[in-house]
């Protein structure tokens, strides 16, 4: 069956790097998001960005084995050097990603480990768990720190804020809580959600904190934006949803190089989307013809790499509106995927209980 990829051009809205610093100055400049159907972005002030290399191919580097069970998540360190991973089989892996060598196993998690976040210049590890528990990795000593307890419930995903001085992580027991990663204490919590499916959450721009939630049995998935005044005042902005399958992971980035308020979502019902984050919109789809497990976009913003059951790891061009690589490979549904900071190398990791890096081919 032929691919289809159903396109229209995403529109862009004013971005910021940090999270809960309070509202925008007043009379500070915006871009105001326009409507999906418009076909061109209205152009930044000033010069546009140093452009960065594109990306046009991948090729095989290394599969890495050494997991006893499924690898449910995988990221790059901020340097690139390294390459982390999570698994069923409870335990933390980091890898050389030059040589594909095994730098470190960190063993403490009682459950199947969900989500991996690195702060700072990459010398601290934070790792998630089906436990409960949220665990803080030294790199450079190869020792667990601190946890961070609290949770009644799975934890499905942990991300930084604020330079890694606050810890955010989302839980199946229908909360958000951020931490003080310095202190390891609890400084606010957000109740309510659906106590069903995955969920995740991102700090978008200025003091906006971005959550999505969904799963199996929920019937839809949703979208919510907070606004954070700083803590403990925070509250729910807007929300939005699409009646369809659950939504299993998302990623902010770039178009072009010029900064977008938009996210890219993958979807069980074989979709990939792009949105509006002003205003909830759908933007564009990509036929995926298969269910999308994972997606992440590239730095220079004009790739989005995705991968699902079908064990297939696809490159997107947004700019084209095309898929123009498949990647096979793994021999069981893809769970993760990254690129690395520096755009260099890219990586994949699957139910098969292994994780293959590529070498990223850019002009």
């Amino acid at each position: 069956m032929s691919r289809e990829n159903s396109f229209s051009a995403p529109l862009s809205a004013r971005a910021s790097k940090e999270l809960l610093d309070g509202f925008p100055v007043e009379g500070e400049q915006r871009f105001s998001p326009s409507l999906a159907t418009v076909l061109t972005m209205t152009a930044p002030e000033g010069p546009p960005p140093e452009r960065k290399a594109r990306i046009v191919q991948a090729e095989k580097k290394h599969v890495l084995r050494g997991h006893a069970g499924p690898v449910q998540t995988l990221t790059f360190s901020p340097d690139s050097m390294s390459l982390a991973s999570g698994s069923e089989d409870k335990t933390v892996r980091v890898w050389d990603v030059a040589s594909g060598n095994l730098k470190n196993i960190f063993a403490g998690h009682l459950g199947k480990v969900y989500g991996l976040c690195y702060i700072g210049s990459g010398t601290i590890l934070f790792s998630c768990s089906k436990d409960k528990m949220i665990m803080e990795w030294d790199m450079l000593r190869s020792e667990h720190r601190k946890n961070l307890e609290g949770h009644s419930n799975v934890v499905w995903s942990v991300c930084m804020a604020q330079e890694g001085q606050i810890a955010i992580s989302v839980s199946h027991d229908e909360t958000i809580r951020f931490w003080d990663t310095m202190k390891g204490q609890l400084l606010h919590t957000i109740k309510g959600g659906p106590s069903t499916g995955r969920h995740k959450a991102w700090p978008l721009k200025g003091q906006l904190l971005h959550t999505i939630k969904g799963g199996p049995g929920t019937g839809h998935h949703t979208a919510t934006i907070y606004i954070i005044k700083g803590s403990p005042s925070i509250q729910q902005d807007r929300e939005y949803r699409d009646d369809r399958r659950r939504v299993d992971d998302r990623y902010p980035g770039l178009i072009s190089g010029y900064p977008v308020g938009r996210e890219v979502t993958g979807s069980w019902d074989e979709t990939m989307r792009l949105w509006d984050v002003e205003t909830g919109n759908t933007l564009c789809i990509f036929s995926a013809n298969s269910k999308v497990n994972t997606v992440f976009v590239s730095p220079d913003g004009d790739c989005v790499v995705s991968g699902g059951d079908d064990r297939i790891v696809r490159m997107w061009r947004i700019s084209t509106q095309e898929c123009f690589t498949n990647l096979s490979g793994h021999t069981d549904e893809v769970t993760g995927v990254a690129i690395s900071p520096d755009g260099k190398f890219m990586a994949s990791c699957a139910n098969d209980k292994t994780i293959i890096t590529y070498k990223v081919i850019s002009l």
